[in-house]
C-alpha cells in the first residue's frame, strides 16, 4: 500500500510544472546569478574595484609625497566640484581629501586632515580596504617624517625611502585555514539548496488542503489506511525529490563554478535528509494553521524567507549580531548550513555531522508533532 501512495505523490507533484519549477530551476538560476554577482565578495586577495577621486587641497611636497605612497594622482583643482558632483550622481564611489594644512600638521605630529567621503552605496568591506590603503601611506609617509627629524645626527636618515623597502608593500599575510576558502559559489550552493528543500513546504501544504477540501481524504479515511501511511507516503516522495535536487543543483556548482564537496562527498546525503524531513513536516505545520491554498504562500513564504535569512542562506552566519546568531539556533535552516560548511569548506569528516543531522531530525519530529495535531483538528472541524 505504502509504495502506491509514493507512487500517488510523485504522479501528483509532476502534473504540477510551477511546483517542479520552484523546486529545480529557481534554485539553479540563483546559484548561477549570485555566484556571478557575488565572485569576488569573499576573496582574501580580491582587487578594489572602488572608483576613488583624490582632491589635494593641500598641494604641499609632503601632500605630494603622500600621493606617490598610495600611488595615485590627485584631479586638477578645476575639476573638484565635478567630482564632488559625480559623487553625489554614483559616478564615483570615494572621493578622497587631503586637507589644506597636512604638512604642517604632519611635522607637527598632530591627525593630518586626510577624509574618504563615500557614496552610501558602497560594500563596507571594501571601503576597509581602501581606508587600510591610505593608513599604510600614510603611515610610511609619519615614518619618514621622524626619520627626517633625526638627519642632523645622521644625514642618511633623511634620505630613506620607505616606500621602496623590501616589506613595506606586503601587509600581514591573509589566508584561510582551509584549503577551500569561502567564495560566492560555496555559499550559494548549500544555501539555495536549503531554501529550496524548505520550499518543498508549500506544494505539501497545497496538497494536503487540497485533498482536504476535495473530500479526498475523507475518502481515504473510509478505507483501513491510517492517517500515519498517508503522511508516511508524503515523507518519502519529497525525500526522493530532495536528494533528485541535491544531485542536480551540486552537479550544476561543480560543473559549473568547480564548487567543492569535500573529502565525503557521500555524506552530503545526511544533512540534506535532515533537511528534507524538516522541511516536508514544516508543510504539514503550514497545511494545519492555513484553511485555504490561497494562505500557504503569504503565511509559508514568509516563514520560510525569516527561517533562510536569520539562519545564514543569505549571508555568512558570523555578519550577524551574536544575539541574532543565538536566536538562529531554533531555525533548522542555520544547522543546514552549518552542517554542509562542516562537509564542504572545513572539509570535516562525515561523523561530524551527525549531531548536526540529528539536530535537523529532531525539528522534523516536532513539526511533524505539531502538524498532525493541527491537522488533525482541522479535519474533525471541515464539514
Amino acid at each position: 500500500m505504502l509504495p502506491a501512495f509514493i507512487t500517488k505523490e510523485l504522479l501528483a507533484l509532476r502534473r504540477d510544472p510551477h511546483a517542479l519549477a520552484v523546486l529545480f530551476l529557481m534554485p539553479t538560476a540563483f546559484i548561477l546569478v549570485m555566484s556571478l554577482a557575488l565572485r569576488d565578495s569573499f576573496r582574501l586577495d580580491a582587487e578594489s574595484t572602488l572608483r576613488v577621486v583624490v582632491i589635494d587641497e593641500d598641494q604641499s611636497p609632503a601632500s605630494r609625497r603622500l600621493l606617490q605612497v598610495a600611488r595615485t594622482q590627485a584631479i586638477p583643482a578645476s575639476e573638484v566640484d565635478g567630482a564632488r558632483a559625480a559623487l553625489r550622481r554614483r559616478d564615483v564611489d570615494v572621493l578622497a581629501t587631503i586637507g589644506t594644512g597636512f604638512e604642517r600638521a604632519l611635522a607637527a605630529r598632530e591627525t593630518p586632515p586626510l577624509s574618504l567621503l563615500a557614496e552610501p552605496g558602497t560594500p563596507i568591506a571594501l571601503l576597509e580596504r581602501e581606508r587600510g590603503r591610505w593608513e599604510r601611506a600614510l603611515g610610511i609617509l609619519r615614518a619618514e617624517t621622524a626619520l627626517r627629524s633625526l638627519a642632523q645626527l645622521a644625514p642618511a636618515l633623511g634620505e630613506i625611502d620607505l616606500a621602496s623597502q623590501n616589506g613595506t608593500h606586503a601587509s600581514v599575510t591573509l589566508r584561510s585555514a582551509s584549503p577551500v576558502p569561502l567564495t560566492s559559489v560555496q555559499q550559494s550552493v548549500p544555501a539555495w539548496l536549503v531554501f529550496a528543500m524548505f520550499f518543498v513546504a508549500l506544494p505539501v501544504s497545497t496538497l494536503l488542503i487540497g485533498e482536504r477540501q476535495q473530500g479526498t481524504l475523507d475518502r481515504l479515511r473510509t478505507t483501513p489506511t491510517p492517517l500515519g501511511v498517508i503522511v508516511l507516503a508524503k515523507l518519502s516522495a519529497r525525500f526522493a525529490v530532495g536528494l533528485a535536487q541535491m544531485c542536480v543543483l551540486f552537479t550544476v556548482g561543480r560543473a559549473a563554478f568547480g564548487v567543492s564537496l569535500g573529502r565525503a562527498p557521500w555524506a552530503l546525503v545526511l544533512p540534506t535528509a535532515g533537511i528534507v524531513f524538516a522541511g516536508t513536516a514544516f508543510g504539514l505545520v503550514v497545511a494545519g494553521v492555513t484553511q485555504s491554498r490561497e494562505a500557504v504562500l503569504p503565511i509559508g513564504s514568509i516563514a520560510i524567507l525569516a527561517m533562510a535569512a536569520m539562519g545564514g542562506c543569505w549571508w555568512p552566519l558570523d555578519l550577524e549580531p551574536h544575539w541574532m546568531q543565538r536566536a538562529a539556533l531554533v531555525f533548522p535552516t542555520t544547522w543546514a548550513m552549518d552542517a554542509y560548511n562542516d562537509l564542504m569548506i572545513r572539509r570535516q569528516p562525515a561523523p561530524t555531522v551527525l549531531a548536526a543531522t540529528a539536530v535537523l531530525a529532531g525539528f522534523g519530529v516536532i513539526y511533524l508533532t505539531i502538524g498532525l495535531i493541527l491537522f488533525r483538528y482541522r479535519l474533525r472541524r471541515a464539514p
